[in-house]
């Protein structure tokens, strides 16, 4: 049997993650490779604020079994003051044919290109640590800024300027002629900055819903005192997923849970009210994933509501959790107004009130 290495991803805070690749194992850790022995039948990627879920289908095409070390990788996110936000993934979980699997965590320090794991460890900080300056002795703060491992920030306060890279890795065998099911679910630790959110992007615009909801205080810029929600962030590198014989072959993104969600991919730009969906066939990425959750204060205009089918029969509720004013029957269209804790805010006929996000059909986003 031949061992390689599989890379599989993970959303990320102030980082983007990875899709599956093949790969192998160097002095200086993972290191992607192709193979054209094994297909990715399908994915199916659902993020939301309170969980990722990944769902594979493999198909080994070889006439051996292939041995392989399975890794999620985190690429490396800087820390700068953001050291009591990361947690890493304490519900992470790792499934094989619905079997959960153990795993081991590597995690390495890098300013740049240059690995500096080994003067972090050489000053007794944990790997990968993004550390409190003031908690540190005198000694490890004087190492660090001989290494140029610290620098203020904007407030004048000494940060940490490594990044951080981590990856869970495992063992396991594609057999031969078969296929195999992986999947991973956790609790993503959202958050980030602007130099990786949509907003710094230029692609952002000519995306009118992007610029009307940054006039009316989206995330962290409330406009005329409103007070908002802090606009979450992340992304996942779906790049990696063209190592694999045909690309992704059957593809499918759910992003969810804003009131309104943009999505960068393949160098355009989608957003909807309270989630997006894309399907592709036969898929190579051509950029990675990033996505952003917006919350404001005012309605929604109606010249971004969208119109929608039930997925039902559904209850169409005076408010969330509410009477029911009306039972809507199945594929019926409605306008979507608003979204907010997991419900549709919609418009049936004369009617308007609340429906729960399932019962709406999903259907593929049109690009802004």
């Amino acid at each position: 049997m031949r061992t390689i290495i599989v890379i599989i991803g993970l959303l990320y805070n102030l980082s983007s993650s990875a899709n599956d690749s093949t790969a192998h194992v160097s002095t200086k850790g993972l290191v992607l490779d192709k193979t054209d022995k094994i297909a990715m039948k399908k994915e199916r990627l659902s993020i939301s604020p309170e969980k990722v879920e990944v769902e594979y289908e493999y198909y080994n095409e070889s006439d051996k079994d292939i041995s392989t070390i399975v890794a999620f990788p985190i690429p490396a996110y800087q820390c700068g003051n953001y050291y009591e936000r990361f947690a890493f993934y304490p519900e992470f979980e790792v499934k094989v044919d619905g079997k959960i699997l153990e795993y081991k965590k590597e995690t390495k320090a890098f300013v740049g290109e240059k690995d500096v794991t080994p003067e972090l460890k050489a000053l007794n900080l944990q790997d990968g640590s993004c550390v409190d300056p003031k908690n540190l002795s005198k000694h490890q703060l004087e190492k660090l800024k001989e290494k140029n491992l610290l620098d203020l920030d904007l407030d004048g306060e000494l940060n940490s300027i490594w990044s951080i890279q981590v990856s869970y890795y495992w063992k396991m065998t594609f057999p031969s002629k078969k296929s195999l099911k992986l999947s991973h679910s956790y609790k993503p630790v959202l958050g980030g900055n602007s130099n990786n959110s949509i907003e710094a992007k230029e692609y952002n615009k000519g995306d009118k819903f992007f610029e009307w909801a940054r006039a009316h205080g989206v995330g962290n810029y409330p406009s005329k005192g409103k007070k908002v929600k802090p606009n979450d962030r992340g992304g996942y590198v779906l790049t990696t997923g063209n190592n694999w014989k045909n690309g992704i072959e059957d593809f499918e993104l759910i992003v969810k849970g804003g009131q309104i969600v943009w999505v960068y991919l393949d160098n355009k730009i989608y957003s909807s009210i309270g989630r997006v969906f894309i399907k592709r066939s036969n898929y190579r990425p051509m950029t990675d994933l990033f996505f952003s959750y917006g919350h404001v204060a005012d309605e929604i205009p109606a010249q971004f509501h969208e119109e929608k089918m039930i997925d039902g029969p559904a209850n169409l509720r005076d408010k969330i959790n509410g009477k029911i004013i009306v039972s809507i029957s199945d594929k019926s269209p409605v306008v979507v107004m608003d979204f907010e804790d997991h419900w549709f805010k919609v418009k049936y006929q004369d009617k308007i009130g609340y429906t729960q996000e399932n019962n709406l059909v999903l259907s593929d986003c049109k690009e802004k």
